[in-house]
Order: structure tokens, then C-alpha cells, then sequence
């Protein structure tokens, strides 16, 4: 076991989940993820790796370009994460009145994402499958290494970002612009706002070149190699700055959170924490119903609100699908808006696992009241998706088939929100079973 009490206290903690959650626990951290990937290859193939069935001269320029998005997407969920873990995480609150060594502090932090988000790149490797099983094995193997780099480069360049961020968010050179792009926020929270946008400029510069070099690697061209390592070197040198800056910016981060914190309670109004994402609707909604959706929409966005936001995130990678030719488009913003529709609906059985014990033992069952408010509620924080999705193919193919891209979204959050019900908080239950609804679901639709 590590000398570093960080390290060892996170390996501790997973040891005795595992052995608490035996292979049930195993099958939903490792299983699950792989199979979901696997289970999308009939997808990606036909919608996405089109280019296969062109003659191979051509694939690179395609491969790049998967590469390349691939590794935006991997670079943007680190970084967000990396936030939460450094910034925000639950441990700050005790660790920040301990002599604690920071640098060790951010390894483990760094160590929990990675561990967490350790399928990102196997997933990736199984959804681009397909480019090693028509012969380009080089190829894909190529591309799996600049996924990796832009994994290590995410985490390491995310980490000296966000904490490079408190000590701009406390220096005076940097007010003048802060307050110039901060809008109505505090001028601390202006600096964080940006970092996610600096680590995905900085960043996709690099991987934008690594991506480039995967067609030049597999064809056996030196320069390719040498591109394929600059994800790979610009995560070494963060990694090596980042004991350094750990120590000078770790601790401050706490002073920099309960300042933007004490600045928000003084402008907010009295009832503002009581006021949640979507909470207007309740007041369409009978009485019976809207008790119990209110109480969905406050639970989900006070525990769950990095996942609920999330789905505006994804919501513009759908506008992005469907802002293509029209004979591509709304195929591939549908079957992104279905897919991304049942990842979102999770929220529903995670509030249903979030209840503790002694409260499913003395309160009464939920009936359907409860059950129409879940429902209610899981579609429409799966909206935003179907919404932009349908908006970009109306722009850029016709009203006819946004409004047809709009259905699917529609359908799918029902029958994601219906299933989420019905797994009754079991996500070793809805993991699988969406999976399989999903992938049918989409393949109907791509082929519709």
C-alpha cells in the first residue's frame, strides 16, 4: 500500500466497497460500461464510421476528425470533473483545517476522477471497433493512443488550470479582466467559469494535432509518432508543475469557494435557495402531483445537479449532429438525442437509491401520483436535448423533420423515465435494460 495517507485511505475505501458490494458492485463499475459500449458499435458503425465503406486512401481525414472529437469530449468531462473533485469535493471541508501536504491532496484527488472515468477510453476503443475489424488494426490502435494521451493530458491540464485559476482569482493584475467578462457573477467565480473553456482550447490543440498524426502513424511516417506524443508530453510537464502549484493555490481555493459562496447568499434573495431548476411547473400540476414533483426537482438539483446541467451540455452536441447535410443530419441527431436521452433518464433511479434506509421503512409507499410526478419530471430534464436537436435539423434540413427529431426525443424520455421507475433505484437493473432499449430504440430510428 502507498506511503502517501491520501492514496491509501482512497484505496482503503474501495476495497471495502468492493467487498461490500461484491459482484454485484463489480458488474455495474466494469460490466456495465463495457457491455453499454459494445452495445452501441451497431450504432456507430452505420451513423458515424460511414467512411469505412469508401476506399481506405480516403479514411484519414475521417479518423482525424472522429479522433479529434473523441478526444474533446474526453478532455471536457475530465474537466468539469476535476473541478468538482478539487474545488468542490466533500473532503475540502475537512482536509482545508488539516497541515495536510496539498501536492498529496490533488495526486488523490487526481487518482478518484481517473478511477472513476477509467472507461472513457476502453469505451472509445469498443465504439471504434469497427475501423480495426474492416483491417486499419494500425489505425485504431494509433487512434486509442491519442484518446489515452488526451485522458492523461485532461486530467494533469484540468488540475494546474482550475488551480492556476485561484491565484488569478485573487490577483489584482487580472481584475480589469475578470470584471470586463464576468457579467452578473462575483469577480472570483468569473475565473472559474472560463478555466473548462482554457483547458479545452490549450488542450485541443494539442490532441487536435495528435488526432492528425494517427493517419501518418499507421502509414509509418515518423512525424505521426512525434504527434501522437504531444497530449502525452504536455500532460508530463502540467503533472511536474502541479506539486508546485498545488501548495501556492490548494488552501487559498477554500478562502476563493466561501467568498463567492458569501457573495452569492448576500445578493440572493431570501427564498432563492428554496428555488430550484424547473420548479415553475409545479404550478400547473394538481396538488397531489405537484408535492411530489417539487420534491423530485429539489432533490435532483441539489445532489444530482452537475448530471441535470449536464444535459444542456449534451443537448449542444445534438444541436452539433444535426447541424449537418440533410441526408446525415437528422439520422445522426436522432439517434444521439435517444442514446444521450436514456444516459440522462439515470437520475431517476439514482433518487430512488439515494433514499436512506430508515426513511423506505417508515414512510408509506409512493403511489401513482408520485410515480406520474417522476415521470414528469425525468422527461423534462431530458428536453433540452430533443429541443436543440430538433431546432438545428428544422434550420438546416426542414421544420418536417426537426419536428420528427422532436418526437423521438419526446418517446424516448418517456419510455427512459418509465424504465427508470421501474428499476426502483436498482441501477444494476436500468444499466443493462437501457442499454438494450436504447441501442433497439436508435437502431430504429437510424434506420427509420
Amino acid at each position: 500500500m502507498s506511503d502517501d495517507p491520501h492514496i491509501a485511505a482512497l484505496w482503503r475505501q474501495r476495497t471495502n466497497r468492493a467487498r461490500a458490494e461484491g459482484i454485484a458492485g463489480l458488474a455495474r463499475t466494469v460490466l456495465i460500461p463495457l457491455v453499454a459500449a459494445l452495445a452501441v458499435v451497431p450504432l456507430v458503425r452505420p451513423v458515424f464510421l460511414g467512411f469505412l465503406d469508401l476506399p481506405r486512401a480516403l479514411w484519414g481525414e475521417s479518423v482525424q476528425a472522429m479522433v479529434l472529437r473523441a478526444a474533446l469530449v474526453v478532455i471536457g468531462w475530465l474537466a468539469l470533473d476535476v473541478y468538482s473533485a478539487l474545488l468542490r469535493g466533500p473532503h475540502r471541508a475537512v482536509l482545508a483545517h488539516l497541515p495536510v501536504d496539498p501536492a498529496q491532496v490533488v495526486r488523490a484527488d487526481l487518482l478518484r476522477v481517473a478511477a472513476a472515468r477509467w472507461w472513457l477510453v476502453p469505451g472509445a476503443a469498443l465504439a471504434l471497433s469497427p475501423i480495426a475489424l474492416h483491417g486499419a488494426v494500425a489505425m485504431w490502435a494509433w487512434a486509442l493512443v491519442a484518446l489515452a494521451g488526451a485522458f492523461a493530458l485532461g486530467l494533469t491540464a484540468s488540475a494546474a488550470v482550475h488551480l492556476g485559476a485561484v491565484r488569478i482569482a485573487e490577483d489584482p493584475g487580472w481584475a480589469g479582466i475578470l470584471d470586463m467578462v464576468r457579467g452578473s457573477n462575483p469577480r472570483q467565480q468569473a475565473a472559474f467559469i472560463y478555466a473548462p473553456g482554457v483547458v479545452m482550447i490549450g488542450a485541443g490543440l494539442l490532441v487536435s494535432r495528435a488526432a492528425e498524426g494517427v493517419a501518418h502513424a499507421a502509414a509509418g511516417e515518423t512525424v505521426g509518432g512525434l504527434q501522437l506524443l504531444l497530449p502525452w508530453i504536455g500532460a508530463v510537464i502540467c503533472a511536474v508543475g502541479l506539486p508546485r502549484l498545488a501548495r501556492a493555490a490548494w488552501f487559498r481555493g477554500a478562502a476563493v469557494v466561501s467568498e463567492i459562496d458569501a457573495r452569492y447568499a448576500t445578493l440572493a434573495d431570501p427564498l432563492e435557495e428554496r428555488r430550484v431548476y424547473l420548479d415553475w411547473v409545479v404550478r400547473f400540476l394538481p396538488a397531489t402531483v405537484a408535492r411530489h414533483a417539487l420534491n423530485d426537482l429539489r432533490h435532483g438539483w441539489r445532489t444530482r445537479r452537475t448530471a441535470i446541467t449536464g444535459a444542456w451540455m449534451a443537448s449542444l452536441v445534438a444541436f452539433g449532429a444535426g447541424w449537418a447535410p440533410a441526408a446525415v443530419g437528422p439520422t445522426r441527431a436522432g439517434v444521439f438525442v435517444v442514446l444521450a436521452t436514456f444516459a440522462v433518464a439515470v437520475q431517476g433511479p439514482l433518487l430512488d437509491r439515494d433514499v436512506t434506509p430508515f426513511l423506505r421503512h417508515w414512510l408509506p409507499a409512493a403511489g401513482l401520483d408520485a410515480a406520474a410526478a417522476r415521470l414528469l419530471v425525468s422527461m423534462l430534464w431530458c428536453a433540452p436535448m430533443a429541443v436543440l436537436g430538433a431546432l438545428s435539423v428544422a434550420l438546416r434540413a426542414s421544420l418536417v423533420q426537426g419536428l420528427w427529431i422532436l418526437g423521438v426525443g419526446a418517446a424516448a424520455a418517456a419510455v427512459a423515465a418509465t424504465l427508470g421507475w421501474l428499476s426502483r433505484g436498482s441501477i444494476a437493473v436500468y444499466g443493462p435494460a437501457a442499454t438494450v432499449v436504447a441501442v433497439a430504440f436508435a437502431a430504429i430510428v437510424g434506420a427509420s
